[in-house]
């Protein structure tokens, strides 16, 4: 971005650059080291691209724990005929952390026709226990938007997911950052919450 002088010189006052953006999608064909679909993959050391290690519901994940047959999505862009990754997403894989948190996978919303949607999940639940639910509420004004249930997943033990569709919504309660928080089962909050991001159109 920038401005254009009189004489027609244009003043750049933003450079934005981006790598250039392969997908593979497959299955683990070999850990060490990490190979997708019989390519091999490495994950960038360039500090300026932050590099990402998720499972399917986007939680952090330890990649070295990953096994062969496992499905995956690499992001990222060839150079000497390695896959170069800013992303890896392996489906089923443990959260890293295991205690109990919340992320979202999708948010959108339209505030001039009050709807929001939001796809998540919530990792960690103990055995046994219910699903809980997340309390959505708009970042910064605390204002509440709504209470969603979750439901267990049954291929990933521990995982609950969410989706959420709401209408019929003040302008106020579509926001451009959503508060999301894991509820106990008495309704009281937890220490688990985190934000989502809102692609507002």
């Amino acid at each position: 971005t920038g401005q254009v002088s009189a004489n027609g010189v244009v003043m750049i006052e933003q450079v934005i650059f981006e790598p250039a953006e392969n997908v593979v999608i497959g299955v683990i064909t070999g850990t060490q080291p990490l190979t997708v679909n019989n390519m091999p993959v490495e994950l960038l050391t360039d500090s300026r691209i932050p590099v990402s290690t998720v499972n399917d519901h986007g939680f952090e994940i330890d990649l070295a724990q990953a096994t062969v047959g496992q499905g995956v999505a690499v992001e990222g862009y060839f150079a000497g005929g390695v896959m170069k990754a800013f992303q890896v997403s392996v489906t089923g894989a443990p959260a890293k952390d295991p205690g109990l948190q919340v992320a979202a996978s999708r948010a959108q919303g339209r505030p001039d026709k009050g709807e929001l949607q939001l796809h998540g999940a919530v990792s960690g639940v103990a055995p046994g226990a219910p699903a809980p639910a997340v309390r959505l509420e708009v970042e910064g004004s605390g204002l509440f938007i709504a209470n969603v249930p979750t439901v267990l997943d049954p291929l990933a033990p521990g995982t609950a997911t969410f989706l959420y569709r709401g209408s019929g919504l003040d302008p106020e309660q579509v926001p451009a950052v959503v508060r999301m928080t894991v509820l106990a089962s008495g309704g009281q909050p937890t220490a688990a919450t985190a934000t989502a991001e809102v692609s507002l159109r």
